[in-house]
């Protein structure tokens, strides 16, 4: 990457904002909710929403904190286009499955889980 390019990423005002995340490890999850008193979180860089549910603009998966994380994992959350545009300058370390296995992943337990059970006496 040039030098031009990474100092225009270095004043990117989502880069800013993510200034405790430079260097960490991040996975590629299905969004949970941290705890029971939260029902969303918001993409440390550009604040795009996080959440279980479904709704406009609601997103469902993206980069997590991990364990070396000070605050913990899951603690913090970016979304895949902060993630691919700062991904450069912020040096994350990636570790998991990529975000196409995590996608394909809960979309087979999703289908499971919403399945009829079987009858094994028949219709």
């Amino acid at each position: 990457m040039s030098d031009k390019k990474a100092e225009g990423l270095r004043n990117d005002w989502r880069y800013k904002n993510m200034d405790l995340l430079k260097g960490v490890k991040l996975e590629f999850k299905r969004y949970r909710a941290y705890s029971e008193t939260w029902d969303h979180d918001h993409c440390a860089g550009c604040h795009a929403k996080f959440a279980e549910f479904d709704g406009p603009d609601i997103l469902h998966y993206g980069y997590a904190t991990c364990d070396d994380y000070i605050y913990g994992v899951e603690y913090e959350w970016v979304c895949e286009q902060c993630f691919a545009d700062l991904h450069p300058v912020m040096e994350w370390v990636v570790v998991g499955d990529s975000p196409e296995r995590v996608r394909h992943r809960y979309k087979e337990k999703d289908k499971k889980e919403k399945a009829p059970p079987n009858n094994p006496l028949g219709p």
